[in-house]
């Protein structure tokens, strides 16, 4: 507790420095009660009204003391902030109501709630209100300040049992905005999000999703509910709405009703199928009521309009400029019985489209404007005799290795959709080639490929010059011509999965005068065997790479770059210059936004990513309001599993940024940071692995490091006083150099109070190759991770395992300090069953046993000498080999265990969360 209460008030004083100068007192929250109206509860001692701010700082994790409500509460703001969250925990509101707003002009939301990967909070039967009066700037948060922000990745807001978030003024008089960023907000048992979004059907509010997530509507039970909005924008791919009816069924009708609302960016999908119970009726209203478009349906593909409003996913847009609706997957109780359907952008009514059946024997009969769904029926090569101009083509082969070959010939349509089928491979390809393929009738083609990684769309054919190419999906279209096989001169969006090309090189097949679009996909570079190289400047030009058309428009997403088949070096403009996170002067414009996420590796990665460029995570400005900026990283799933980095990305360049940005890595892939970074804020390994290889200054800045995954290191890590470092329950700390050679590992800084706690259950592997220790690491060294400073060094409970290098046997008078403790404090607690001059076991890599250590906390380290006492050194000595074959059973059952931690598959939710529909 004393380390969390002292982070704690450490993270409140650096909140201050952002506050107006009409600055509201802040109350931090410090563990110590359970109820909001106790002031001992808070810090300083007090409770929050409607002019001060109510802080829940989440760090360590993960059972905490939150706030439960007595009585009625009240707050300015209420900020859920931290670089984990709450993993587990309810704050229950006993049917009071928390009233957020004080009635002046506020430049961030009121209710912010900011964790990041995995993390849940829960609001059980509490009404949250925004005070009357309450109105709101645009500040510098995205430039979309709003009542409500979510911005936690991949985590979770539930409301259940009566809990109501109410995004109008009481008067109702003020409509604001619920905002969005990668998390999954759900409303379940009669819990409403209100007036802004439903209930007062005349009320109007607004949904944007910055960098992806997903919103749950669900109607009260026994309740017609309409849910109306005048407007959803979404910034990235992967932004989902979900509207299905109460959980008993006896709803009669849940609606969401768009009115004249504008559908901004790339909403992924519209679904009827809730996520658990449910079943009642469904009604999507465009503009008002559909006769005969009701019951449950599979997903609905749906989008805004013309090229103008960006991401287009799902959208199939006739010659009119109408949008198109694609139904897919199970597709159950509609009474049009259609796949397709179109909407009427003046009247909102939607009309049904039968689609047409062809197989290879006939595809080359299917008529201008029709909708398509292509089912061969053997596994022969459909050829066609001429060209064909439908307005969708939907592609459902039955097994993997059917393809089409235009013979020459071109396919003009507006969508394109591989719909991966149901069989036993784990490879999923689709081929098209000798050919063109075209728009039909609006700027833009759509290239779906549904499904997971493992399924590509293999193009052959070039895209005609002149319309815009918007992939989406969670599959990967890949190129596989030998010339410009995107002549264009529009965008390339990358809306979802991967577009996989050659960028450089006699086989160039990606173009070089498009103009790229991360709109929450990758750009996976087959480098052909060598290195490739990304020098486009950023814009919206020709030749040019964006993840923003302008400042202050939705059209922004994640995105980023992979690797295959070699390497990629990344050099935005060729000269690695600095890139601002969310700038928006110069080129920096146009680079990632706040929500939004950088994202590096696929799941089909084998290369490493070269960052070049300098990365500013904010403009150091203390306005900044506290930001998370993500990098999500991925790699291939054996990768993962093992928590290899011979896939990642490499940053060569500094990362700067002031004290309200942190940066947080997850995914499942890998990272390098090699240089002397001076970010301020926090370190956050949420899942994926962080590697470390710097010789000067801190890797990680200055800010406090939390390791929930993995850390590899040869490297340096330096937080300013008050800020430690700490690896969580289940996390890695790997002395390694990431290729299992010893590393030196080092924390701290000589005068510095930086903590370093080693959570129970955290897991620290320590290498054996040699006797003498070479400070920089080495085949023929042993791990060590010497902690500088004058902060305490916990190892309570944290799981040591030792990798004995094969052929290496040291003696029984050998000593190895495996940790040199330089503060002053001795050695708080013990590795898990270990205690003093206890036995450690030690295996060789290939997980057979060596034999055993025994291990003093109170080694001391002088030069190179190393005493068993007289100091706070953890030393290693007393090694014996292991015993002869009918004594070896007992060693190897403990050992297994140890060594094969970290080979442990730990699927993430990222990675769940990214592979398709």
């Amino acid at each position: 507790m004393r380390l969390i209460i002292r982070s704690a008030v450490a993270f409140a004083a650096s909140l201050s420095v952002v506050q107006p100068v009409a600055a509201q007192t802040t109350y931090q929250w410090n563990y110590s009660g359970t109820d909001w109206h106790t002031s001992g509860s808070w810090s300083p001692d007090g409770v929050p009204t409607s002019a001060s701010t109510a802080v829940l700082g989440l760090f360590d994790g993960p059972t905490y003391n939150v706030p439960s409500f007595s009585a009625n509460a009240a707050a300015g703001r209420f900020r859920i902030l931290g670089p984990r969250g709450l993993s587990v925990g309810t704050m229950f509101g006993n049917g009071n109501t928390l009233t957020l707003g004080t009635g002046g002009v506020m430049t961030d939301p009121t209710f912010a709630f900011r964790g990041t990967f995995g993390a849940t909070i829960t609001l059980d039967n509490l009404r949250t209100n925004i005070a009357t009066g309450t109105s709101y700037a645009a500040g510098s948060y995205a430039s979309n300040v709003g009542a409500m922000d979510f911005s936690g990745f991949n985590s979770r807001f539930i409301l259940q049992n009566g809990s109501e978030l109410r995004l109008i003024d009481a008067a109702g008089t003020t409509n604001h905005n619920l905002t969005i960023s990668g998390t999954l907000v759900a409303l379940s048992s009669g819990t409403r999000i209100t007036n802004g979004l439903g209930v007062n059907n005349n009320a109007q509010g607004a949904i944007r999703f910055q960098g992806g997530g997903n919103l749950s509507l669900q109607g009260a039970d026994g309740l017609d509910d309409v849910f109306n909005l005048n407007q959803i924008a979404a910034a990235s791919g992967h932004a989902s709405v979900g509207v299905f009816a109460g959980s008993s069924g006896i709803t009669p009708t849940t609606r969401l009703n768009l009115g004249n609302s504008t559908l901004q960016s790339g909403i992924d999908r519209f679904t009827g199928t809730p996520p658990s119970g449910g079943s009642g009726t469904l009604e999507f209203a465009f503009g008002g009521a559909i006769p005969g478009f009701t019951g449950a349906v599979g997903s609905v593909f749906l989008a805004p309009g013309p090229f103008g409003i960006p991401n287009q996913n799902g959208v199939i847009i006739d010659g009119g400029g109408s949008p198109y609706v694609i139904l897919t997957g199970s597709v159950t109780g509609v009474s049009f019985g259609g796949r397709f359907a179109t909407i009427n952008p003046a009247t909102g009514e939607v009309t049904a489209q039968l689609g047409t059946t062809l197989n290879q024997s006939n595809l080359s009969t299917a008529l201008p404007g029709s909708n398509v769904i292509y089912k061969p029926t053997s596994t022969s090569t459909a050829t066609l005799t001429n060209s064909i101009s439908p307005m969708t083509l939907v592609l459902e082969p039955p097994v993997n290795g059917y393809s089409i070959n235009l013979n020459g010939n071109t396919i003009a349509t507006a969508g394109l959709m591989l719909e991966r089928a149901t069989t036993g491979s784990t490879v999923f390809d689709f081929a098209i080639t000798n050919g063109i393929v075209a728009g039909n009738g609006p700027s833009v083609r759509n290239v779906f490929v549904l499904g997971t990684n493992t399924t590509t769309l293999s193009m052959g054919a070039t895209f005609a010059p002149g319309a815009a190419v918007v992939k989406a999906g969670g599959g990967t279209l890949r190129l596989t011509g030998t010339t410009d096989q995107m002549a264009i001169n529009n965008y390339v969006v990358i809306n979802q999965g991967a577009i996989r090309a050659r960028i450089d090189g006699p086989t160039l097949n990606f173009g070089l005068n498009n103009s790229v679009a991360f709109r929450g996909g990758i750009l996976e570079v087959d480098a052909s065997g060598g290195t490739s190289t990304f020098t486009r400047s950023l814009g919206v030009g020709a030749g040019q790479v964006n993840w923003i058309n302008t400042p202050n428009v939705a059209d922004r997403g994640s995105g980023g770059f992979a690797a295959i088949n070699g390497n990629l070096t990344v050099n935005i403009g060729g000269d690695g210059h600095q890139l601002l996170w969310n700038g928006t002067t110069g080129d920096s414009q146009y680079f990632v936004r706040s929500g939004a996420a950088l994202r590096f590796g696929y799941f089909t990665s084998t290369g490493i990513v070269t960052f070049a460029n300098a990365l500013a995570l904010d403009d150091g400005s203390a306005a900044n309001p506290p930001e998370t900026r993500q990098l999500l990283l991925q790699g291939p799933s054996s990768q993962t599993s093992s928590r290899g980095i011979a896939s990642r990305v490499r940053f060569t360049q500094v990362i700067s940024g002031g004290p309200n940005s942190s940066l947080s890595f997850s995914g499942g892939g890998a990272v390098e940071l090699t240089g002397a970074n001076t970010y301020q804020g926090g370190t956050s390994v949420d899942s994926g692995v962080l590697l470390i290889s710097n010789t000067t200054g801190s890797a990680t800045g200055t800010g406090r490091v939390i390791i929930n995954d993995a850390l590899r290191g040869n490297g340096i890590i330096a937080p300013s006083s008050g800020n430690g470092f700490t690896a969580m329950p289940g996390a890695f700390v790997f002395l390694d150099n990431g290729e299992f050679i010893p590393g030196h590992l080092q924390i701290g800084t000589n005068g510095v109070n930086t903590p370093v706690t080693l959570r129970t259950s955290s897991n620290v592997l320590a290498l054996l190759n040699g006797t003498n220790f070479d400070p920089a690491g080495g085949p023929n060294s042993y791990s060590r991770l010497t902690v500088r400073g004058t902060g305490t060094v916990d190892v309570t409970g944290s799981v040591l395992t030792v990798g004995l290098a094969i052929g290496f046997d040291p003696s029984s008078s050998e000593r190895f300090t495996i940790l040199d403790n330089q503060t002053p404090n001795q050695i708080d607690g013990m590795f898990a069953g270990v205690a003093q001059d206890g036995t450690v076991n030690a295996v060789f890599g290939n997980n057979s046993p060596a034999g055993t250590f025994k291990l003093s906390y109170v080694g001391n380290l002088t030069g190179n000498d190393i005493s068993l006492t007289g100091g706070n050194d953890i030393v290693l000595y007393g090694f014996t080999p292991v015993p002869e074959p009918g004594s070896v059973l007992a060693i190897c059952v403990v050992s297994v265990g140890a060594f094969g931690l970290f080979r442990r598959i730990r699927r993430s939710e990222q990675q769940r969360m990214s592979v398709g529909f």
